[in-house]
């Protein structure tokens, strides 16, 4: 019987502190962006989620990163201003930049693009 589930307890301390550094860069950044802490976690299980489902590593890292925030700024940004300053008009826009932006990073990967 081939065994599904393999635990590696080896390396269970630094999964654990990387975890809850995870978690609150996700909340700092759910904070700063006006949708509240919830909305920063729910990202990072989100995107932890999708990275695991279309193929992970085992030192995988999926979560926020500095050159996705100064890129993602500049982007809602624009939009914001484009809609006269309303997050609440702009967020579906904003959606759908991130949503594209995931299609094109599929399309590469499947495409095998590096």
């Amino acid at each position: 019987m081939k065994k599904i589930l393999k635990l590696d307890f080896p390396h269970f301390k630094g999964d654990l502190f990387g975890g809850i550094t995870a978690g609150i860069v996700a909340l700092a950044f759910g904070a700063s962006s006006g949708l509240g802490p919830s909305a920063g976690l729910y990202g990072a299980i989100f995107v932890s989620f999708f990275a695991a489902l279309f193929g992970g590593t085992n030192t995988q890292i999926s979560g926020p990163t500095a050159p996705m925030t100064a890129i993602s700024m500049v982007v809602i940004a624009a939009l914001i201003a484009t809609n006269e300053g309303d997050v609440i008009k702009s967020l579906p826009i904003i959606l759908t930049v991130f949503l594209l932006a995931g299609m094109i990073q599929i399309a590469l990967g499947l495409f095998g693009i590096r």
